[in-house]
């Protein structure tokens, strides 16, 4: 009689990687996704916070969607199969453990890559700041969090959250990034403050920029935008300003939707924004799409001397906003994202984020 078939050995016990959005494996039409459900569900799948083109994360993904589907846990589905003796396990057990092996892999390798795609695009000033590093590792622990996610049925699985974020250590990951953005924040306001005391010392008194032409019409780039109330399709919607990062107010800052890219501020903070002499001025303070033509600045009368050092000022201050937007991501991650068990971590986010 032939031997038996032996299957593959368990390998060692895996820490889980990261990586950020993935595309759904699609029918020919490229419609909807190749698995069966009702079309709420289906939609759901194609906008799953894990998506790519790595067919070892489609099928992950997939196991995933099976379980919820089905009422199932998939981390307690991995651990019973982790648990059982090599030559007990099932066809089903042997196939979850290896997609999650399969995807431990190539989320390593999504890293790894996205390291150095990236590497190349940031400017030295970015570098110098430390933003580079800073950046990155902000990268990184919103890859964590949405694995983390998705191996929790979607976020459903209070359990399983609490455990791959354990897994993932993404805790410390946080408070290091919180550390570093603290740092890094400290060092670009003491640059600010450093060539504007040299300006001041030069000049006798401020440097000022000024624009040149007429001011832009905020109307004439979006709408007035009613802010939802929260919901069970939208738990938390967008209720703060993001130049601002508080509230919309009717009366003093009304939410405006941009018609160029559909990001919402604070009507009072888009004008600001339009008229200061910032060279990103022209751009949406959020995703830096372009708006309008941008404009030319000229030094105030009994400035010309310093206007360098002004401008050396402007260059910085992109920067410290690039900082800005890591510290929302952080505190959003923070305060959204994780279970009870992490409030410590919460806490520290939210301080960041006042």
């Amino acid at each position: 009689m032939s031997p038996p078939h032996q299957p593959p050995p368990t390998p060692p016990h895996m820490e889980f990687p990261s990586e950020s959005n993935q595309r759904p494996i699609l029918t020919r039409r490229h419609s909807m996704p190749a698995h069966t459900g009702t079309r709420a569900s289906r939609y759901q799948w194609s906008n799953s916070p894990l998506r790519s083109g790595r067919p070892h994360f489609n099928n992950f993904r997939k196991a995933v969607w099976d379980c919820v589907e089905n009422g199932l846990s998939y981390h307690r589905l991995l651990m019973k199969a982790e648990e059982t003796k090599p030559e007990l396990r099932t066809n089903e057990q042997l196939h979850l453990l290896a997609v999650q092996y399969q995807v431990a892999d190539a989320l390593e390798q999504a890293k790894a890559d996205m390291a150095m795609s990236d590497s190349s695009i940031l400017s030295a000033d970015t570098r110098r700041f430390g933003l580079h590093t800073l950046w990155m590792d902000a990268r990184v622990l919103d890859m964590l969090t949405k694995f983390a996610f998705v191996y929790a049925n979607d976020g459903q699985d209070a359990v399983a959250l609490a455990y791959v974020i354990r897994k993932l250590d993404i805790g410390r990951h946080t408070a290091h990034l919180i550390e570093q953005s603290d740092i890094t924040a400290e060092l670009l306001v003491a640059q600010l403050n450093e060539i504007d005391q040299a300006a001041r010392a030069a000049n006798g008194g401020d440097v000022v920029l000024e624009n040149v032409g007429p001011d832009p019409e905020v109307e004439k780039l979006g709408e007035l935008w009613v802010v939802p109330k929260p919901s069970e399709d939208d738990p938390s919607p967008i209720t703060d300003c993001c130049f601002c990062l508080q509230p919309f107010s009717e009366k003093e800052d009304p939410a405006f939707k941009l018609s160029s890219c559909g990001h919402c501020v604070g009507k009072s903070c888009m004008q600001k924004w339009l008229c200061s002499v910032s060279n990103m001025s022209h751009t949406c303070p959020q995703c830096r799409e372009v708006l309008l033509e941008p404009r030319k600045h000229r030094p105030v009368p009994h400035s010309n001397e310093d206007a360098q050092t002004r401008q050396r000022q402007l260059e910085i201050w992109p920067f410290y906003m690039l900082l800005m937007e890591v510290i929302r991501d952080v505190f959003a991650l923070a305060s959204r994202a994780w279970p009870p068990e992490h409030t410590y971590v919460r806490q520290l986010a939210e301080m960041l984020g006042r």
